[in-house]
């Protein structure tokens, strides 16, 4: 599962707008929120945009369960 909070701290600390982000990665500003807010799940190729704008690998970007 994708960790959206996470997305929003990296990108936050990044300087990037989610509107940015979201034109990067294909996806509109509001779905961009709702992946923030942990309300929908990315594709996996949205994930993959998200993570190539933050440089972090798509690991970095999932909860870990522990």
């Amino acid at each position: 599962m994708v960790d959206g909070k996470k997305i929003r701290k990296l990108r936050e600390a990044a300087d990037i707008t989610q509107r940015e982000m979201a034109q990067f990665s294909g996806v509109t500003q509001a779905q961009m929120s709702y992946i923030e807010d942990c309300l929908r799940q990315p594709t996996v190729g949205v994930l993959a945009q998200i993570a190539k704008k933050l440089g972090v690998k798509i690991d970095d970007l999932l909860k870990v369960n522990n």
